[in-house]
């Protein structure tokens, strides 16, 4: 088990960057 908060929060960058990207994408299919 990791106990180490950079790994958490680069994980959780990481995902958000993810999410943030298959937004802008729907955004474009819409418009």
């Amino acid at each position: 088990m990791f106990d180490m908060p950079e790994i958490l929060t680069t994980v959780v960058f990481i995902a958000a960057f993810v999410i943030a990207a298959l937004l802008l994408r729907a955004a474009r299919r819409r418009a």
